[in-house]
Parts: C-alpha cells; structure tokens; sequence
C-alpha cells in the first residue's frame, strides 16, 4: 500500500503533514507572531538561544569533535511554569525559525485504560515521525509522563510499564521532544536526565507584564502610559493580558475614537482574575 507521506511528497512535491486522526492524534501547530513578540527573562532567552544553536547546527557539533559517539541525535526539553507564560509559543517560534513542523500531542486520545493501547498510541506518533523534520509538542506533559508509583496491583505495574516504554522511545527520538507542564514536581524523576534542557517560565515580573502591555495593547487605545503601568501592576501572565485585550476589545469595537478608559479596563481585568478566584479592589 502507497503511504501518505509517499503522495504527498511524489504528487505535491511538499512537506508530508499528517492530518488530526485516531491513528494520528496530533495538530500541526503555528504562530504568526515572531522572538520579539515573546517577552521573557534574559536568562530564558539565552537558554532558547542555545537551543536554536542546536537544531540549527546539530550535526555539525556532533561530528567535529567526534562526539557522535557519545551524543545521541535529536533534543529533549522540559518546559515548566504557570500557565499563559509562553511554553506553547516558545514551541512554536522554535518550529518556525527552523522550518520544523511543531505538532501537538492529543494526550487524551493516547492515553489508554486499556492494556497494551497507550504505547500502541505513542508508537504510531514516533513511528511517523521518525524520518521527518518535526518538532514532537506533548503539553499537559504529566497526565502521560507522571510519576511511577509503588507496584501495589496489576495497574500500577502496567503504568510503570508504559512510562518505561514512553522513555525508551523519547531517548531514542532522532528529533526534538518538548514536553511542557505547569508542575515540574508531577513529573517522573527518570525522565530528567534524559533532558537535555530544563527551562522554567516565571510569571512576569512588573517590568516585564509592562512591556507586554506596551507591545500588545494598540496605541490608539491610549493616551499616555500611565494606564498601562497600572494594568502592569497586576499580576497577570501573557496569556491573560491577551484575554483582558480581547475583553477591551469588544467594548470599544464600534467607538467613533475609540478610547480606552481605567473603568473599561479594570472590569476586564476584574473578569480575567475572576476565573482564578482572585479579587480585586474595585
């Protein structure tokens, strides 16, 4: 039987991308938004340029000094922190400098309560993507690669049976794997010296979240800035800043100047914070 991949590569003389299905639970994602649209720490961005240094030049660090020896091929990172702080995108912008299709892992349609099912899952994902450019996404990263527990029953040795499978395949990838999660403590133990990198996302800090404002928020909206260096002194990540803006947004679609206003803005704010159960003075 002629593959897809075969087809699309002979017929359209184009990249091989799988679409979405049970046999192939991962979306293609993309980003249209560039390195400077990330707001992140120094020492986060020197961590990903180093990375980017990787893919970009892997085979020849490998091989000049000999250490294709003793290096595998392919890079494995784990990214952690607070939701909305840029794992997602970092994954993404990454896929996008170096032309490698980034595609996101369905964890709930590989995740199987059935004997033998999980690694048959992850199986026909690394088997795909064995011989193609891509980068592997696995966000939510602990409902798969959680902690091993103590073999008390049949279950907890089958658990550990697929972290220990998860692992082999992830140290023998020829490519990259990032995994992201909100807890680094969820994660099992065994998969840390298999990372190359290890790279927390903080929430901003005021000086940052300011930035964020400045690059996101569109100038007409404001008069000056003393607006936005009070919206950066909440404590909110990228994500929900995005939220707050879309949030303003509607409320201003339709103005003949649109303006935006401490009132209209600290009601957004007040909505976003609210889903976290947090509360602001009004």
């Amino acid at each position: 039987v002629v593959s897809d991949e075969f087809l699309a590569k002979v017929l359209h003389g184009n990249k091989y991308r799988p679409d979405y299905s049970s046999d192939f639970p991962a979306k293609r994602i993309t980003t249209s938004l560039e390195w400077n649209d990330l707001v992140l720490p120094y020492n986060l961005q020197e961590d990903l340029s180093d990375i980017s240094l990787w893919l970009q030049n892997e085979q020849a660090i490998r091989s000049r000094w000999q250490l294709d020896k003793i290096i595998k091929q392919g890079y494995r990172c784990l990214f952690y922190g607070p939701p909305g702080t840029g794992k997602t995108l970092t994954a993404s912008l990454l896929g996008k400098q170096h032309n490698m299709d980034v595609y996101r892992i369905d964890l709930s349609m590989v995740v199987s309560k059935y004997i033998g099912e999980t690694e048959k899952n992850l199986s026909k994902i690394f088997d795909r993507a064995e011989h193609q450019n891509w980068i592997l996404f696995f966000d939510e990263a602990d409902a798969l690669f959680g902690k091993r527990t103590d073999t008390n029953t049949s279950n907890d040795r089958h658990a550990n049976q697929e972290i220990a499978y998860l692992l082999q395949r992830v140290e023998d990838f020829p490519g990259m794997v990032i995994l992201a999660t909100n807890l680094k403590e969820n994660i099992d133990e065994a998969f840390f010296r298999r990372f190359q990198s290890v790279l927390y996302f903080p929430m901003p800090d005021e000086r940052l979240r300011y930035r964020l404002w400045k690059q996101m928020i569109p100038a007409e909206w404001v008069g000056d800035d003393g607006l936005l260096h009070q919206a950066a002194e909440y404590k909110l990540s990228g994500g929900s800043i995005v939220n707050i803006i879309q949030h303003c947004a509607i409320k201003l679609y339709g103005a003949d100047a649109p303006l935006l206003t401490q009132d209209i803005l600290k009601q957004a704010i007040m909505k976003e914070e609210s889903k976290e159960g947090k509360m602001i003075n009004a």
